[in-house]
């Protein structure tokens, strides 16, 4: 039997510019262990607003996803990820980061996976 693949993409843009680069994360979740990761927003002007969009892809089997969440004062997020994400099907989160003050900033986006969770962990920094 294959291995159920869920791979994470990265893609991270300032509003006004194009995609930079693409980042993909590999997480066989058949292991049932929780993933650790990070993504860095780097540096932005106060009430500027900029987005990092983070792809789900199921591989032959389907992804039965519990939830997702968005924790920090400068973040927040939109998604179109169903419960149930078929095999070969991708949905795409996208987290924003607006901050409203001068200063660093974190935050957690979390995917609940039925056996395993995977964590990303949000960085940056505000100036005037």
């Amino acid at each position: 039997m294959m291995k159920l693949l869920i791979f994470v993409s990265l893609i991270f843009a300032s509003v006004m510019a194009s995609a930079n680069d693409v980042t993909a994360l590999t997480v066989e979740p058949g292991k049932q262990q929780d993933q650790y990761y990070s993504y860095n927003f780097g540096s932005t002007w106060v009430n500027s607003r900029m987005y990092a969009d983070f792809s789900l892809t199921a591989g032959e089997e389907q992804v039965d996803l519990e939830g997702i969440s968005i924790r920090g004062q400068a973040y927040d997020a939109t998604t179109n990820c169903p419960k149930v994400l078929p095999p070969r099907q991708t949905c795409w989160t996208r987290v924003f980061f607006w901050p409203p003050f001068e200063g660093h900033y974190y935050g957690d986006l979390m995917f609940y996976l039925k056996n395993s969770t995977i964590y990303i962990r949000l960085y940056g920094w505000a100036h005037r």
